[in-house]
């Protein structure tokens, strides 16, 4: 999901640092949403951001479990 949004809304920076990489596959991304009632469910999500200023105002929730150990 990221070159579809940086080719929509990333500047030439982000674009000109990750597209080409990515195709690559000299650089990999992956997604890690989730919420109380919608797990990684992205349509059901209901974090939403609101512009304030120059800032993001962010409402919702967020759970996650922490990294697990690693072997020994």
């Amino acid at each position: 999901m990221l070159v579809p949004t940086l080719l929509e809304v990333g500047s030439e920076e982000q674009k000109t640092r990750w597209i080409s990489p990515t195709l690559r596959g000299e650089t990999v991304w992956c997604q890690g949403y989730s919420e109380p009632g919608a797990g990684s469910d992205l349509a059901n999500l209901q974090t939403k951001a609101v512009e304030d200023g120059e800032d993001f105002l962010i409402s919702g929730q967020k759970f996650g479990r922490a990294p697990r150990p690693r072997p020994t």
